[in-house]
């Protein structure tokens, strides 16, 4: 009973922290937009600019 219950909670806290970071992808998406897609497509673009 007393594991149910742990992995409950963690299945619970798992979930509620992956909401949490699709929630702040979401609002640094639609503040940033365009602007950050330039940003990690110049960053991003090149394999050694990238690493």
């Amino acid at each position: 009973m007393n594991t149910t219950l742990t992995l409950m909670d963690l299945a619970g806290a798992i979930a509620l922290l992956i909401w949490g970071v699709h929630m702040v992808q979401t609002g640094i998406t639609r503040a940033f937009g365009p602007q950050l897609r330039r940003i990690l497509n110049y960053a991003l673009g090149n394999r050694f600019r990238a690493s």
